[in-house]
This record gives structure tokens, sequence and C-alpha cells, in this order.
């Protein structure tokens, strides 16, 4: 148990240090979105739904406008995709996150964000997969030669959902 404990510390610590930048750099992406009234529209499967639910909540407690789609469409099948087609307008912003990167119906949504013109921020694991390929600024918990467990990448995602926030809501003066 304790071993688990060390390598998730040290891997949050690892990919913050290694990340900061980055994570501030889309920070700046969502709290320009949410300034201008644009609402965060956020998905993915599983514990990646999760966060985006968290996500949500975080944002709307703030008053801003955020929805994290529901995990009840085919994950194979278009469904999010054609979720996020019917509930995007001009000025909304996508949060892909995969932590293998290559969720179908994740991919397919962040190709509708991207057709729109609307910024992708996405979050993945180790690889980061094709999800990486398609948004080149993904912040990816690892790299090509990583094998992380689900569960470390989740934990920084969650810590990620929750930096993220932070970093939007100073610049947003909130």
């Amino acid at each position: 148990m304790v071993a688990t404990l060390m390598d998730s510390t040290r891997l949050k610590r690892e990919f913050f240090l290694r990340n900061k930048d980055a994570v501030n750099t889309q920070a700046v992406v969502l709290a320009a979105a949410l300034q201008r009234g644009g609402k965060l529209i956020a998905f993915g499967n599983g514990g990646s739904a999760a966060d985006s639910n968290r996500i949500a909540e975080v944002l709307i407690r703030k008053g801003f406008a955020a929805i994290s789609l529901p995990e009840i469409f085919d994950l194979d099948g278009p469904g999010y995709a054609e979720l996020y087609k019917a509930l995007r307008r001009p000025g909304d912003i996508a949060l892909a996150i995969s932590t293998s990167g290559n969720s179908a119906n994740v991919l397919q949504t962040v190709e509708a964000a991207q057709a729109a013109k609307d910024p992708v921020i996405a979050f993945t694991g180790n690889s980061g997969g094709r999800l990486r390929t398609l948004v080149p600024s993904a912040l990816v918990v690892g790299d090509e030669n990583s094998k992380h467990p689900v569960a470390r990448i989740q934990e920084v995602h969650l810590m990620l959902v929750h930096e993220l926030c932070n970093v939007a809501f100073s610049i947003l003066n909130v």
C-alpha cells in the first residue's frame, strides 16, 4: 500500500512540475471561453466521465455554464459527437478526457468540436493515443514509454481538473 501511495505522489509531482506552463496555457484558453460567455462541454468514459462531471460541477458552482455529456451513449457509436453538435454554440469549449487516448466516441467528439472551430482541451495518459495527435496541446500523464495504471492517470486527471479551474478562476478574479 505504501508503495502505491508513493507512486501516486511521485507521478503527480512529476506531471505538474513538467506541465506547469501547459496547464497555465490551457487555463487561459478556458478562462477566455468562459469570459466571453461560452460554456464548457466535457466528456469521457468511465472514470473519465466522472472527471468530466466534476469539472462541470466546479464551474457551475462558480456561476459558469458547463455540461458533462452523459455516459448513456454507445461507447463506440456517434452518440457523444451528435450530442456535442446539438448542444454547442459559438464560443463554447470542449474538454476531452481519455486515459488511453483511443476511445472512439471521445475522438469523434473532438473531431466534431474541431470541425466547429471550438477550442479543445484534452487530458490523456501514457502515450496519449490518437487523442494526442488530434490535440497536440493535450495534457498527457506520462509519455510513449509509460505504462501507468489507469487509476494513477485518473488521480492526476482529477487534480488537473481542480488546478485548471483554480488557475482559470484566478485569471477571471472569481
